[in-house]
């Protein structure tokens, strides 16, 4: 099974076949990393007990990690956060995230996660492929203009 999570406006225009699939994957990965369930566990629960928490950020440098962080209160008041370090390097510095929405819907999993980015669109995406559900593949669209 293969799915694509995103905003039913966005998927009405969007060819969810297989091959979109393959293409995605000829983008060059800026990061590949394992998110194991454990992780994806503790990212849940961390949501979970600190529902102002509304994105969960995928950054890649010399030190990557994925952390949550509160991106559209505008008093960004919040000082919770959770954070994994990737011991990865990047081959390029970003910042790229989902909706801890989104976020929560992932099935429990060890996964495969390749950060791939279209340089001639300026766009980012998160191909995540299970290692333990067979032929289990998903592709989140990333918020645009994350500054944080």
């Amino acid at each position: 099974a293969q799915y694509i999570l995103s905003k039913p406006l966005v998927l009405s225009q969007y060819d969810a076949k297989e091959e979109q699939f393959v293409l995605t994957e000829k983008i060059p990965s800026v990061l590949e990393f394992e998110l194991t369930q454990e992780m994806l566990k503790k990212l849940k629960n961390a949501t979970s007990v600190f529902s102002e928490l509304n994105t969960m950020v995928v950054e890649g440098s010399d030190i990557s990690s994925v952390y949550l962080v509160q991106t559209e209160s505008r008093e960004k008041m919040s000082s919770n956060s959770f954070k994994i370090i990737i011991n990865k390097n990047a081959e390029k510095n970003f910042k790229t995230g989902i909706g801890t929405l989104t976020l929560s819907k992932l099935p429990l999993s060890d996964y495969l996660v390749k950060v791939k980015y279209n340089e001639a669109k300026g766009k980012y995406r998160i191909l995540l492929e299970s290692k333990s559900i067979k032929d289990f593949k998903i592709i989140l669209p990333t918020k645009a203009n994350l500054n944080i």
